[in-house]
């Protein structure tokens, strides 16, 4: 299948691309996850994009949405957003426990990253994910 979705990364006032460094601190099973997560959701169109591998958040996480997997025991929330035609913004990765995020403010860090990625475009680069 072609891939249809670009994945941005949220890249920190310092230049680091903080997606990547919290892929390369994951164990190999975390990543091989992660990427069949990516490679699913970037060769599907944006209603296929359901819950499983994805959902829409809500209440205090409102225009954000969670790709979802779980790996080593634990349930993994890289979370992003949508950005203009067929681009899925990553902007932190947390985790789910007891139904709510791990770090605590999750929702509250994500909405401020996907601010300074609308309003600069140093907050962002292209992922460097192999999805095909």
């Amino acid at each position: 299948m072609a891939v249809l979705w670009t994945f941005r990364c949220y890249v920190s006032t310092r230049g680091i691309d903080e997606i990547r460094t919290w892929y390369d601190d994951q164990s190999a099973t975390v990543r091989a996850k992660f990427d069949s997560r990516l490679k699913f959701l970037a060769q599907r169109e944006r209603a296929e994009w359901k819950r499983e591998p994805f959902d829409i958040l809500h209440d205090e996480c409102e225009g954000l949405g969670e790709i979802r997997f779980k790996a080593d025991g634990v349930q993994h929330r890289p979370l992003g957003f949508f950005n203009g035609e067929k681009i899925f913004t990553l902007v932190l990765c947390a985790e789910e426990k007891g139904n709510k995020f791990v770090p605590k403010k999750a929702c509250e860090i994500a909405l401020r990253r996907k601010a300074e990625v609308l309003n600069s475009q140093e907050r962002w680069h292209v992922c460097t994910f192999d999805l095909e």
